[in-house]
């Protein structure tokens, strides 16, 4: 038993001790990008298929995010600078093994926590990452990860409120 605790602890020290950073952007796109710079990241992706845009927003549908397809991108700009992203992701309820929406949601927990460290809250189906303004890091920033059991879909969210605006916070999320 002691060697089987052994082994657990080595394959868990790095995610343990994996120190916090805070994302610089997304899928390449930098906090405060214009709508034309982020464009052209996404256009240059051949699996995404843009959807349409706005000055306030661009979206797109198809390729993957940590492995999982994504069923629609929405990426968000206040003043045309890059504030935030949502992604959506579809599930047919009984699916097992890799096709089925508990490996989906534990594979996306498990990319986002190898590049910014564990989640730090929980609310209600929401799975969150903070991070606070710091000298270095223009603004506080969150990613969100949440179950829609009604719609039969999950989504993630990154969001920078330095350019963002509008904060929605939640008083009902605690910490882990």
């Amino acid at each position: 038993m002691k060697h089987i605790l052994r082994l657990l602890a080595f394959a868990l020290f790095p995610v343990l001790c994996h120190a916090q950073t805070s994302p610089d952007g997304f899928f390449g796109i930098k906090w405060g990008a214009s709508v034309s710079d982020a464009q052209a990241i996404l256009d240059a992706n051949p699996d995404l298929q843009p959807l349409g845009q706005s000055d306030s927003a661009l979206n797109y549908t198809g390729g993957t995010f940590g492995d999982v397809p994504v069923h629609k991108w929405h990426l968000n700009f206040q003043d045309d600078k890059f504030c935030g992203a949502v992604l959506t992701f579809e599930y047919l309820r009984g699916y097992v093994g890799q096709n089925s929406a508990g490996y989906m949601y534990s594979r996306l927990i498990g990319t986002i926590s190898e590049k910014y460290g564990v989640p730090g809250k929980k609310a209600g189906t929401s799975t969150i990452w903070t991070y606070p303004d710091t000298p270095t890091s223009k603004g506080a920033k969150e990613i969100r990860l949440c179950f829609d059991f009604r719609a039969k879909s999950f989504w993630i969210s990154y969001t920078n409120f330095y350019y963002e605006k509008s904060v929605d916070s939640d008083p009902g999320a605690k910490n882990l």
